[in-house]
Formats: C-alpha cells, structure tokens, sequence
C-alpha cells in the first residue's frame, strides 16, 4: 500500500493579499514566511500553533514532538486505504467513530507548568474536549501525532491535519482562544490554516525532532539557554537601575556585561527565580549583586508606579546551585573573580582574564549603595582613586604580591569591619515572598552567609593599615 498518496483537506478559501516585502528563500516546502498569510490572520496561526502544542503533548518549551506507535500505524492504515475514504469522513457532518472515546488519550498526565500552552490548557472545558475528541475518534487516532518519518501529505498525516484543523475550528468559534485576541473571521481562511498547519509541523516541529535523533538532549540545552537569553533581558534591568542613579562607573562596568550575571532560572512548581552561583565570582561580588537586588526591591516598594505583579521574586537557595556559565567575562576588576578560583588557572591565564590593575567593589560590598547620608565614604572616590587605595590589598589576596606585604595586611574583611559581615541580616521587606519553602530558600533579599568556604573564602581581600582606622570609624557610626 501506498503510504505516502495525495489527498486534500478542504477547499480553500480566496488568497488574500500579503506584504510586498522580498521574502528570504525558504528552507523547506513546508515553511510559512511572514509574506505568505494576511497580517489578520496573524492571532489565528498563534492560536493554532497553541493548539497543535496542546493536541501533541508538547506543553514544555523542551519538549520533542513524538511519532506514532506502529501498532496505531497499523490500525490507521487498516481502516483507510484510499484518497475518497479519507475524503469522506472530512466531508462527513457525523461520521462514525472507529474506536470508543474512552480510548482517546488526549488531556491524560498533562502536568500544567509556566508555558502557554500548558496555560491554555486551563481553558478548555468539557465541551472543547468533546469537539476535540469527537475529530479524533472518526479517524482512530488514539493518540494524535503527526508521522514525521512520512510525506507531510500521506494518507495518515492528512488525518492529523484534517482533525487538528477541524477541531481548533470548531473550539476557536465557540470562543476557546477569545482570551488571545483571535481573529475569528480568519478561521475560515483554510488555506492559510493549512500552511501554518505544514509549517508549524512539518518544518518547525520536524526540525526539532531530527535535531534530538542527532544528539539526544541538544532541544533540551537550547531551550534552557533560550530561557537564559530571555532572563538577561530581565538582569539588565540591574544595569539601567545603575545608569539611571548615576552610580559609579566601575559599578556600571560590571552590570553592563549581562553574561557575567547568574541564569537565574524558574522554579518548575514556585513563581520565584532561583538565584545560581557562579564559581569564578567572588563572594564579594555576590554581596554587592545581592545588595542592588535589596536597593531595587526597596525602590520598587516605593514606587507606585510599580507592578508588584510584575516583579520577578528572585531567591538564594541555602544550599549553592551551580550556574551552567563557566566560561568567565574577560576584563573585569580582578576583586570580580574568586580568590580559590583565580589561583587554579594557568599563569598565562591570571594575565589575560582579569584587569589586574582595576578594583571595583568595597571591601565589604554589603556596604554598597546606602542612603546618601549614610554613604561609605570611599564609594565617592573616582575609578582611579579608589583603585590606587585599595589594589594593593586586593593583590595580596591574589597572592599576587610578595608574602611580607601580605602579612602586613590586615586581617580581612571581617575584622576591617567590626565583626563577621555574613552574621549581619539583609533588608528587612514588608512583603513576604509568595509560595517559598524556609527549608530550600533564604527569604528575599537576605543573603546568609551567601555560600560556604567550598566555594568562596571569607578573607578575600584586606585594606591597607593607614586606611583601617577611618574605616573601622565609619562602620562603628553606622
């Protein structure tokens, strides 16, 4: 039997005219350009493109489409071996079911999760499964999923079309997809229902799925670092908080470079962000990271203009979860990279990755961006003062100057400041963070003791001892 013979849908509907734009050459047959449909039509193919999702099962952002069970193939084939039987039941008002309804495993195991597609599965009631079923059982398809190893036209993906296209039809008329806006005097336009149909499967989807034949894993990566890349639109808000408060260059340097910064990622079952650790980053730097969140999250308190809504909860796990990043930024103030970390790279390495004559951070970087009356003194310094002050104690810590300089320094952190600084609490914030767990998360804008000595020292640099005095002063005033 022939597998792979031609057979239409349903007529077409009159070919409306598209954008006069020079398209680019187009990489499969089945592949839809934005010239190729109405700019009406637009919410349509979106909400068609939902629908497909919600009918497949591919309700993640790494989700890879599957093919059919041979035993399903052989069922289909069975009960269709020509164009005209295909034909009728499309044609048919009542066609008869081939298998019970209860066999139809559309909606079982859905796991609802942050995707909009899962969402849209919310808002299908009863009567929208019934539809979908009903275009399901008449060709016996148990499981609706198109056959990728076949021609996007053969006797059994026309049946997936047929029923996908039927069924969101039906549904979109009686107001399934109302809450994205559809155009519903597109619904007819079949013939761009088709191609969207052919695009979305049969070029996107099979992209996808020939990409996980080829390395088993690579749709999953992709979709992470796509979260990430959408996250860092997220992060670089940090960098225009900056820039908008006219904050010190050297603080804008490190901001501006979004890669440098966690992935942070959302939680699977909690509406937070979890906030990753990145191994070359020193522990200073994640204070003062963690002290822009406070600020920002203070000011967003104050400003009514602000979405509380909106506002991404971002949390520090107790125990440190490790950023995929470990690739460092090359270029930043050496006090940017860990201590433990710097000292394993290879010597030509220590020169090429950090700027070994630039400083960026306070001493205690949890002193950072306080109140203008309250502000540490040496934050006013320029770039070049303030590295001229503070390089030498820096280097020490580097073990990049002589061992009797380095004992000359003081201490550390710790006791430059007038006690151990992780025991010092964050922000106090009226509002509680929504749906987090004590025993996995610090609460919001706290930071502990950030992360153990297995990742970050303590004593990461020290200050010179003609500078100790004033220092000491000014933490004791506070």
């Amino acid at each position: 039997m022939n597998k792979n013979k031609r057979t239409s849908c349903a007529k077409s509907a009159p070919a409306q005219p598209a954008s006069t734009s020079t398209p680019t050459p187009k990489q499969n047959p089945s592949q839809m350009q934005s010239t190729d449909y109405p700019k009406t039509f637009a919410t349509v193919k979106a909400a068609l493109y939902v629908h497909i999702k919600i009918l497949w099962g591919l309700l993640e952002q790494d989700s890879v489409p599957k093919g059919p069970s041979s035993e399903l193939l052989t069922e289909f084939y069975s009960a269709f071996s020509t164009v005209e039987e295909i034909e009728t039941v499309a044609q048919a008002s009542s066609p008869p079911d081939l298998i019970p309804r209860r066999d139809i495993q559309f909606g079982r195991g859905i796991r609802l999760s942050q995707s909009k597609a899962a969402k849209s599965v919310g808002h299908l009631s009863d009567s929208y499964v019934c539809y979908i079923k009903s275009a399901l059982v008449c060709f016996g398809l148990q499981v609706w999923s198109p056959n990728l190893e076949e021609n996007s036209d053969s006797f059994y993906n026309s049946a997936c079309r047929i029923s996908a296209i039927a069924s969101f039809r039906q549904i979109a008329a009686a107001g399934a997809y109302n809450y994205v806006n559809i155009n519903l005097a597109e619904i007819n336009n079949v013939r761009c229902l088709i191609e969207a149909f052919n695009h979305f499967v049969f070029f996107h989807s099979a992209n996808r799925y020939k990409k996980e034949i080829q390395s088993a894993g690579k749709n999953k990566l992709d979709a992470s670092m796509k979260v990430i890349q959408q996250n860092q639109s997220r992060v670089s808000s940090q960098y225009e908080f900056a820039v908008a408060n006219q904050y010190p260059e050297r603080y804008q340097k490190v901001l501006k470079e979004i890669e440098a910064h966690s992935n942070d990622e959302r939680h699977k079952k909690k509406n937070i962000f979890v906030i990753k650790t990145l191994l070359y980053r020193s522990k200073n730097a994640s204070r003062f990271i963690q002290r822009l969140d406070q600020v920002m999250i203070k000011a967003a308190q104050n400003d009514p203009r602000s979405s509380a809504s909106r506002r991404c909860v971002r949390l520090l796990p107790k125990e440190p979860c490790l950023s995929c990043y470990s690739a460092p930024p090359k270029g930043f103030p050496i006090d940017f990279y860990c201590p433990h970390w710097f000292k394993e790279l290879t010597p030509s390495q220590q020169q090429l990755i950090p700027n070994l004559e630039s400083v960026a951070f306070l001493p205690d970087a949890s002193l950072s961006l306080l109140p203008k009356k309250s502000q540490f003194p040496d934050e006013k310094l320029t770039n070049q003062s303030f590295t001229r002050k503070y390089l030498d104690g820096v280097l020490a810590s580097y073990g990049l100057v002589d061992n009797n300089l380095e004992n000359d320094m003081v201490g550390g952190d710790s006791e430059l400041y007038g006690g151990k600084e992780d025991d010092e609490e964050g922000i106090d914030l009226a509002d509680a963070s929504p749906d987090i767990s004590e025993e996995e998360f610090l609460p919001e804008g706290e930071s502990g003791d950030l992360y153990d000595e297995t990742f970050i020292d303590d004593d990461e640099y020290s200050n010179p001892e003609d500078n100790e005095e004033m220092d000491a002063d000014f933490v004791e005033g506070l």
